[in-house]
């Protein structure tokens, strides 16, 4: 008897695939007045703020001070302290014990704000108060 796991597989990828354009469109969409930010805005939007989001189904969130300190906490877990900075107009954070700085593009619409890596992964935020 001849299995038909490949049109299954098949459909599975391009149901997946419609999921992914789908989500990114809305996305989009959702925050089609994003302005990318420069150094000053950068700070303007993180120097003593708290920001939050969800990763993979886990609420976040990230405090900043002016310091340079920035401390990440994922619900359940423990919080982890790194440092970081404005670098030519990027936002970039380092988080010990890895000595590299990782920096990414910052865009903003009111109190949200989208972090893009150099590999296109968006981290989607909103600026929730002071620290």
């Amino acid at each position: 008897m001849q299995r038909s796991i490949g049109l299954t597989t098949a459909a599975a990828k391009i149901a997946a695939i419609a999921v992914f354009m789908m989500s990114v469109l809305a996305f989009s969409a959702a925050h089609a007045d994003l302005k990318r930010l420069d150094g000053t805005g950068i700070s303007a939007a993180l120097d003593g703020k708290t920001i939050s989001g969800e990763r993979d189904g886990k609420a976040w969130v990230q405090t900043f001070d002016a310091g340079g300190v920035t401390v990440y906490t994922v619900a359940g877990e423990a919080a982890s302290e790194g440092r970081w900075r404005v670098r030519e107009d990027r936002f970039c954070s380092q988080w010990p014990p890895a000595p590299a700085w990782a920096c990414y593009d910052m865009f903003r619409d009111g109190d949200v704000v989208v972090f893009i890596g150099e590999d296109g992964e968006q981290w989607p935020a909103r600026i929730t108060g002071g620290n």
